[in-house]
């Protein structure tokens, strides 16, 4: 508890010396680190973690940080069970947003300057990031955002983390790819992008799975290549850009079923173009209360296009959106050998200023006897 392990570079181009953990069980708490890091021309060394069961609790970290031209290097963790929970009691100060907040248990890795941050690697057999938990890969600055892999049995994302005792302020549990500007940095790197291979992903209770730009360099892309997935309560999957770079694509592959309620998967942009989405689904795919959206929300770009293939596709007051302002709207294609689409489920593709995009359902409405209104 409370204990760190660290290594660091100098400002000469000195390089911080690898991490390597072998043991049976790693368990942290009460805010303990292991880091490398560092400044200048120098690389951060890597970080390699094998062992039966890792656990992360109470604003524990694990992270790589370059604050100058040198690269951050790897961290790579291989595990049976993989548990990212928690924060550290009470508030702390956060120079980089100039804000107060929780110090939430996390893995990750940062860029402060023009080096890359490194990717994170996550072997596992079960992975559990919950309760305001983060697994990030950030750049606040010139150089590219790390990769995120993560290859599992089951990972499941849920929760979140009280910031102050107003029920209402909360962190959600996560996995994020940021190209961030703050006070103090002005980013122009790429996002990184996060690759998700699992049998079962279960994303639920406000738990998020992003990333974003705010500068010229473009958000990453997020992969999924899953058996069955499942999102539920205010879940997300989403790729933003709030500036000139671009949303990322999202693309989401399962063999079995992806179930959706109440949950939102985005791929907006405010100026550039929307990211695309798209959704291959082997057997079930079933959206309620749900929304799907690539649109543009101001400024020139287009909408990006949304595809949904699946054998038995269920809309029930859902939301798919590729429009765009100025921009052509994106185009819709949705296609399936039994659709159910409610009364109540909204399908646009519209532009307000320019060319909306098409709207494709195979089988159509009038076509198929299998498209049928569900209850409002």
């Amino acid at each position: 508890d409370a204990t760190f392990i660290a290594t660091e570079g100098d400002s000469n181009g000195g390089i911080s010396g690898d991490i390597n953990i072998e043991s049976l069980s790693l368990e942290m708490d009460n805010a303990a680190s292991i880091s490398t890091t560092s400044f200048g021309q120098g690389v951060t060394g890597s970080i390699d973690i094998s062992a039966q069961d890792v656990t992360l609790l109470g604003g524990s970290q694990i992270k790589s940080i370059t604050t100058g031209s040198g690269d951050s290097n790897d961290i790579t963790i291989h595990t049976d069970s993989l548990i990212v929970s928690g924060a550290a009691p009470g508030l702390f100060a956060d120079p980089i947003h100039n804000v107060e907040t929780v110090l939430v248990s996390g893995i990750g890795s940062q860029s402060f300057g023009d080096g890359d941050s490194g990717n994170i690697s996550l072997y596992v057999d079960d992975l559990t990031v919950s309760d305001g938990g983060h697994i990030t890969s950030e750049t606040f600055a010139g150089g590219s955002g790390g990769d995120i892999i993560i290859q599992g049995n089951t990972v499941t994302v849920t929760g979140t983390a009280p910031v102050s005792d107003n029920p209402q302020l909360t962190l959600s549990s996560g996995i994020f790819a940021s190209a961030a500007s703050t006070d103090i940095y002005t980013v122009t790197g790429d996002g990184g992008d996060i690759q998700i291979q699992s049998n079962n992903l279960s994303v639920t209770d406000q738990a998020i799975i992003s990333s974003d730009t705010a500068g010229p360099g473009n958000a990453g892309n997020i992969s999924i290549d899953t058996i069955n997935f499942d999102m539920q309560s205010d879940a997300t999957i989403a790729t933003l850009s709030t500036h000139t770079g671009n949303a990322g694509s999202i693309d989401i592959y399962a063999i079995n079923n992806l179930t959706a309620s109440d949950a939102l998967i985005s791929a907006q942009a405010s100026q550039p173009n929307g990211g695309n989405i798209s959704f291959i689904v082997g057997n079930m795919l079933s959206l309620q209360d749900t929304e799907v959206s690539s649109a543009v929300l101001a400024e020139s770009g287009d909408g990006g296009n949304v595809t949904i293939s699946a054998d038995l596709i269920a809309l029930n007051h859902a939301t798919i959106i590729a429009s765009a302002v100025e921009g052509n709207g994106g185009n819709i294609t949705i296609t399936a050998n039994d659709l159910i689409k409610s009364a109540n489920t909204i399908i646009d593709a519209s532009s307000e200023q320019s060319v909306s995009g098409t709207i494709q359902l195979s089988p159509d409405s009038e076509a198929s006897s299998a498209l049928t209104n569900l209850s409002e």
